[in-house]
């Protein structure tokens, strides 16, 4: 599982949620910008890197959450989805992208499935 952004607010909130549930026992990439790179953090309970976006960073992700900015996520967008994972970006950069299937909450309902622009909480699910 990768989180990319991980050193915005919602990548640490997004990775102490999925450490609580069950995908703890999966294994975790932190990625970031460069300027994040390097910092020290924890997943899983044990200590961690945030690593900078290479290549073949996604190749082995079955999930990749896009929690950075929006312009972070554009510029590695397309490396996710050659990957073959299943790509959720919360970003809101793969809004305008075609193949991408939008999902947010409609009156608190849960998740519903729209073609219609997304509310400012919005995930998109990015079809590989």
């Amino acid at each position: 599982m990768v989180i990319a952004g991980a050193s915005s607010l919602l990548g640490a909130e997004l990775k102490s949620l999925l450490e609580e549930s069950r995908f703890a026992g999966w294994d975790f990439a932190l990625l970031d910008e460069e300027i994040a790179a390097g910092t020290l953090t924890e997943a899983g309970g044990e200590a961690a890197i945030i690593q900078p976006v290479q290549e073949g960073s996604f190749s082995r992700a079955k999930l990749i959450f896009f929690t950075g900015s929006e312009a972070f996520a554009q510029r590695n967008l397309p490396a996710a989805r050659e990957s073959g994972g299943i790509v959720v970006d919360l970003s809101g950069a793969a809004l305008n992208v075609p193949g991408v299937q939008v999902w947010f909450a409609i009156d608190g309902a849960g998740p519903q499935r729209s073609s219609s622009t997304p509310s400012a909480a919005s995930a998109c699910v990015v079809s590989p």
